[in-house]
């Protein structure tokens, strides 16, 4: 429970919990949940329609091992969902994380491997993502 909802008494607590928009995990941050939440009478003001939303993942792991984090990426989407519009997922794996790789030591990624990675797949990850964005502008502007 967020700092500032502890001192409040169990009744607000409960009135709180019962609220559909905040059915979130736990692990949601606090500003999150209560964004549209009203302290004056504890009701809320979710935007109208649903916001087009979108998850760009860039990550320096290959693809192989996206199922390491597909939990992680499908409860982000869920709790965006039940506030917004369910989110497009968006993928750019095995990223170079710096220019240079001789400047530090991070022996255990395969150097050459990445970089045929990112001149082979870099630019359609950056379309993927722009085409993304185009979407969710269209969606509003309809």
């Amino acid at each position: 429970m967020c700092s500032h909802l502890k001192h409040e008494t169990i009744e607000t607590q409960n009135q709180l919990r019962s609220l559909k928009a905040f059915q979130f995990p736990v692990r949601m941050n606090c500003r999150a949940r209560s964004s549209w939440l009203s302290y004056k009478d504890y009701s809320t003001h979710p935007p109208k329609g649903r916001i087009p939303t979108a998850f760009i993942y860039t990550m320096n792991a290959p693809a192989e091992m996206l199922h390491v984090q597909e939990n992680n990426m499908n409860e982000n989407e869920m709790i965006v969902g039940n506030a917004l519009e369910k989110p497009e997922r968006i993928l750019a794996v095995n990223t170079l994380q710096v220019k240079n790789y001789d400047r530090y030591d991070m022996q255990g990624f395969n150097l050459a491997a990445k970089q045929q990675w990112h001149e082979e797949h870099w630019q359609q990850e950056l379309q993927n993502a722009f085409d993304a964005g185009k979407r969710m502008a269209e969606k509003i502007v309809r």
